[in-house]
């Protein structure tokens, strides 16, 4: 009985383990928010637009412009 609660609570403590999530920041210098395809820029930028349909875009930040 104990081997098959034990076999049990191990299948159950695998399946509701998540990964966890990927991260990508991007920094670039003397970009503006509208310099992007996403945001209705006109240089094409078919692989940011990709990653900025497929996850969740950041829209507030904070900027310094201090060297």
């Amino acid at each position: 009985m104990i081997q098959r609660l034990l076999l049990l609570f191990s299948f159950l403590a695998g399946v509701g383990t998540a990964s966890p999530p990927n991260m990508v920041i991007i920094m670039a210098d003397d970009m503006g928010w509208g310099d992007v395809g996403f945001h209705g820029g006109d240089v094409p930028t078919p692989n940011l637009d990709k990653l900025a349909s497929e996850g969740t875009e950041m829209e507030r930040f904070y900027v310094f412009p201090s060297c």
